[in-house]
């Protein structure tokens, strides 16, 4: 089936801004993968370096490859002109600096067809830049090739993808790791106006539209850590930026009935939601002063009451546990002096790492 004319076409999205030294790459492994009957969208967001010469130097030697340009707009706008764009009876995502095992895409449209869920989601290997980090497996907490209905993704794979807990880990909610339907999803857009984890909102979104979800961790999406990480960089709306997320987070729950299911996990986002804005307050290029900012946050950690009506000490990981406390401490000092030092290990760790470079 996977190289018949009768095989479903597979849309594979790739938007692409300032990726010279990996599009060629990432090109050529979709290019060579073992099912052949797919376009692969290469979304040139405005990049202002080579990237998209070297696209087009692929559209020439391989006709499945189609280059869009566009202004630069965001990760979410170019993801959504090659929603619009595609045609494939399937749709999937690959970022420009990863890739996926080269008969990944054969394996998951035919064991689709066999199950005949409408979507699939898949195993990632975290390759790290620096060769003593290694490799690490992230496996789903299923067997190979169960298949969950619409009550199972409801109540065990959306809540895991919100906040790990001390039994269940985070279930990262990245849109590369999944492919679904056209007919799912066509209508189904990127916020654009989120410019952090808008994969997340987009993932939730898709899961609850779902009413059968395949999981394959024999296939692996090959999943490239750099250091140079967006969230290791001081944000002045960051704090702006993460309320837009749960807003949009809150509208599908909301819509979907599932906040009850998600309670627990709602929670433990929430408290790795005020360490990730004290740690952004000390990035070493944020402004000096931060008093003022860690009693903002601690009064709205005080007035939470979502929080304290819901929260579940026993479900917290250590280290959730431990933010939790600090904040119940409520001293600015106590915390400025805590992330300070967490902020200076971080960057000590990278200066290191750089030098063994």
């Amino acid at each position: 089936m996977s190289n018949t004319e009768k095989s479903p076409l597979l849309s594979i999205i790739v938007p692409v801004f300032n990726s010279e030294k990996y599009i060629a790459m990432c090109l050529k492994c979709l290019s060579a993968q073992t099912y052949s009957n797919v376009e692969i969208i290469a979304v040139n967001d405005g990049s202002t370096d080579n990237s998209a010469n070297l696209i087009e130097e692929i559209v020439q030697q391989d006709s499945r490859v189609i280059l869009l340009n566009q202004n630069n707009h965001g990760v979410s706008a170019a993801r959504n002109s090659g929603i619009k764009f595609a045609h494939g009876d399937y749709i999937t995502f690959v970022d420009a600096d990863d890739s996926i095992d080269p008969n990944a895409y054969e394996t998951i449209i035919n064991r689709l067809a066999v199950s005949n869920a409408e979507a699939a989601i898949y195993a990632i290997e975290h390759e790290f830049e620096s060769e003593e980090q290694g490799k690490l497996i992230d496996l789903l907490p299923w067997d190979d090739e169960t298949v969950l209905d619409s009550s199972r993704i409801k109540s065990e794979l959306i809540p895991n993808m919100l906040s790990g807990s001390r039994q269940n880990k985070l279930i990262m909610g990245s849109a590369w790791r999944f492919v679904f339907r056209k007919e799912i999803g066509a209508d189904l857009l990127f916020d654009e106006e989120l410019h952090i984890q808008e994969d997340l909102v987009f993932c939730v979104q898709l899961l609850c539209r779902l009413s059968s979800l395949l999981v394959l961790n024999c296939v692996r999406y090959h999943y490239v850590k750099h250091s140079n990480s967006t969230l290791e960089h001081y944000w002045p709306d960051f704090d702006d930026t993460l309320k837009k997320v749960d807003q949009a987070l809150n509208k599908v729950l909301d819509d979907y009935n599932l906040r009850p299911l998600c309670k627990t996990n709602l929670c433990l986002r929430k408290i790795e939601m005020y360490s990730l804005r004290l740690s952004n307050l000390f990035r070493n290029d944020s402004p000096p002063d931060h008093k003022g900012a860690v009693k903002m946050i601690l009064v709205e950690f005080i007035n939470d009451d979502y929080l304290k009506k819901n929260i579940s000490i026993k479900q917290c990981n250590k280290k959730l546990l431990f933010v939790y406390f600090l904040l119940c401490i409520n001293s600015s000092w106590v915390i400025s002096h805590i992330y300070r030092e967490k902020e200076l290990l971080r960057t000590r760790k990278a200066y290191t790492k750089g030098l063994r470079k």
